[in-house]
């Protein structure tokens, strides 16, 4: 009985172990189990953030394509507006035009410093930069190299800048673009209206502080620059107009002059040649054939109009042919002067008598002996002398 009590505790605690092992081995069994669920959750956690990055760039891409088609859309509108707008409006040849500029336009964005590969350009726009207009005088050239800057700068402006100048309405964004009211849309090119700006900054860097240009420039609306060019262009053309006639005037009036020699002939030449170039600076075509033949023709000495008669059809000259045979037969006649042991003296400018009143009519050579010198007193004669500017009035006194 105590052997049998014996073998049962032994029994009872071989049982408690083996239930005890087993109990530990499945709760190890568990445990790996549970890592092995953990482990697969974090790289399902994993998996689902990769997925969600995926997502979030699929939609900025997706995004970005919206904007393309957005952009093309806008970019198609401006086609079809621009066909409607200016296309149907103009025939095939300024069609063609247009098309030229928005392509050398687009060619000129892509160039370097010197131009295309391999290849240079003559004029850069650094080199065609304008100067500081300084005073109303120098409007002439400084509006042609201003319009020659923004012409290389972006082609196609020139041409707007010069309708711009004649137009008698505040240039706006739409005075410019359409045509409504008497806008500008023949001359406008795309993209030359971002250009306004840009152009304001140039005419306030290019006028001199303290000046009425800057004034005209600065007081522009919304300083826009297209409208202050034809603020300055509404200022500043009438008064070349003004000093264009005064000079034409000038010209005109030396007509009355008689010479009695070749030399006050090449005096008169040399000061209708001077008259001709600042007429040509003003601005505008320079002064006819017909009028500088006149002037020459009726001013000029009988004796180089006779020889000139002789060698010319005095009806059908030219100016640059009249001009290159006197020069020949005054130098001819110094010449010969020279020789025959004569000596060249100042001349008194008052030696060339005015003739006032008289229109010039025919070729009959007036009777130099019939046209009284003026006499000056002594203290008072002018003399005509030269400079690197020119034919100047000079008193014989050195003043």
């Amino acid at each position: 009985m105590a052997a049998s009590a014996a073998d049962l505790a032994t029994l009872r605690t071989e049982m408690k172990e083996e239930l005890q092992a087993l109990y530990n081995g499945r709760l190890a069994a568990m445990d790996s189990t549970l890592q092995g669920v953990e482990a697969t959750r974090l790289i399902q956690v994993g998996q689902l953030t990769q997925m969600e990055a995926t997502r979030f760039a699929m939609e900025a891409k997706i995004g970005m394509i919206e904007q393309t088609i957005s952009d093309m859309s806008t970019w198609r509108q401006t086609v079809d507006n621009a066909a409607v707008n200016f296309v149907l409006k103009h025939d095939a040849a300024e069609a063609g035009r247009r098309i030229e500029v928005l392509e050398r336009a687009a060619a000129e964005g892509g160039k370097g410093k010197g131009g295309e590969k391999g290849g240079w350009q003559m004029t850069r726009p650094k080199d065609m930069l304008p100067d500081v207009l300084k005073s109303p005088s120098e409007w002439a050239g400084w509006k042609d190299s201003v319009e020659d800057y923004a012409e290389k700068i972006r082609p196609g402006t020139k041409t707007l800048m010069k309708m711009v100048s004649k137009c008698k309405l505040t240039i706006t964004e739409s005075v410019v673009k359409t045509a409504v009211d008497g806008g500008l849309p023949e001359s406008f090119n795309e993209g030359q209206w971002e250009e306004n700006t840009a152009l304001y900054e140039l005419l306030k860097l290019k006028t001199a502080p303290g000046t009425e240009a800057r004034t005209i420039v600065t007081n522009a609306e919304r300083e826009g620059g297209f409208e202050a060019w034809r603020n300055l262009s509404i200022m500043y053309e009438p008064q070349q107009g003004i000093r264009r006639m005064k000079e034409i005037a000038e010209l005109s009036a030396l007509q009355n002059k008689r010479c009695k020699n070749p030399q006050e002939t090449s005096l008169i030449l040399l000061d209708i040649e001077r008259r001709k170039k600042l007429i040509e600076a003003t601005g505008g075509n320079p002064p006819s054939d017909d009028t500088l033949v006149s002037v020459l023709w009726m001013a000029m000495d009988p004796a180089s109009r006779k020889h000139i008669s002789s060698q010319l059809d005095a009806e059908n000259v030219s100016y640059p042919d009249l001009r290159i045979a006197l020069m020949r037969h005054i130098s001819l006649e110094a010449a010969t002067a020279g020789t025959s042991g004569k000596t060249s003296t100042a001349m008194e400018i008052c030696q060339i008598a005015s003739v006032d009143g008289i229109t010039p009519a025919g070729d009959a050579d007036p009777a130099p002996e019939t046209v009284p010198p003026q006499v000056f007193p002594a203290a008072a004669q002018h003399l005509w002398s030269f400079s690197e500017n020119g034919p100047r009035w000079m008193m014989t006194d050195g003043r």
